[in-house]
């Protein structure tokens, strides 16, 4: 699998674009927070933000969003990459850079639901991978862990809505079905191009979230499409290839779905 069929998947234009954007970039990150970031951080020598800086990128959060969170620790993680043989359906990764798409085809944040499938309990890990310092500069490097972090976060609040079968309650009072109401982000979203370079990826044919192809997850494509729009929505910025205008104003095209996730990182458990 090339870079030209999975384009997203190789962060070469997303790097250009944060290196000739930094000093815009890093005003718009979350800064280092002095309150306590309550998860345990395990294998720290590979966690290249601070325990400060990952504070500060969770309370981002609205204080409901991250009472939803089934965020149970962060765990630091060798250097990965995106493996040549990527399909859409298959994401495979590699910690040999010689098998990857590209130096640059970096995996920057997971989130695992492993433990929630052995034990029951619905709670996820966020595995933060070291960013090789052959990919970027250590400017860049912040800026693509802090967005992939806020990502990964946003992961943790998709799943409950998804599979927990609960209610939320939105601030206007309203009570929705969770599951039902991401179908409603899906439906807005597909109306509009990808929030972002990578999650371009993940759109079938027409742009929409269906596919004839057998092995397309559509669960995937949603969730991907919602952890970019909550990434761009709290910082404020999302690549968008050569569309400069949309990259550092992802909303001006869809304020719809700005509302939308106003509404969801507000909303209460019913």
């Amino acid at each position: 699998m090339t870079r030209d069929k999975l384009p997203g998947l190789d962060m070469k234009f997303t790097i250009d674009w944060y290196s000739a954007n930094h000093a815009y970039l890093s005003e718009q990150l979350p800064g280092t927070s002095r309150a306590y970031f309550p998860f345990p951080v395990v294998h720290t020598r590979n966690v290249q933000l601070t325990k400060g800086e990952l504070s500060g990128a969770w309370r981002l959060f609205p204080v409901p969003a991250r009472k939803r969170s089934l965020l149970r620790k962060v765990v630091g993680t060798p250097e990965t990459w995106f493996h040549k043989n990527c399909t859409q359906h298959e994401i495979l990764t590699t910690t040999d850079h010689r098998k990857a798409v590209s130096p640059t085809a970096i995996v920057p944040a997971f989130t695992s639901t492993e433990y929630w499938r052995k034990t029951g309990k619905p709670k996820c890990d966020v595995f933060l991978y070291r960013v090789d310092n052959e990919a970027c500069s250590p400017e860049v490097r912040n800026i693509i862990l802090k967005e992939a972090f806020v990502h990964e976060i946003a992961h943790t609040l998709f799943y409950p809505a998804w599979y927990l079968n609960y209610k939320l309650k939105l601030p206007n009072g309203k009570t929705v079905d969770g599951k039902e109401y991401l179908t409603r982000f899906a439906d807005l979203a597909e109306h509009r191009k990808p929030i972002s370079h990578y999650a371009a990826n993940y759109r079938g044919e027409k742009g929409k979230f269906e596919s004839k192809k057998k092995n397309y997850d559509i669960v995937l494509a949603i969730n991907e499409e919602f952890a970019e729009t909550v990434a761009a929505k709290l910082l404020g910025f999302s690549f968008c290839d050569k569309d400069e205008k949309r990259s550092k104003k992802p909303f001006a095209d869809r304020p719809e779905l700005s509302d939308f996730v106003d509404d969801f990182l507000h909303a209460k458990v019913a």
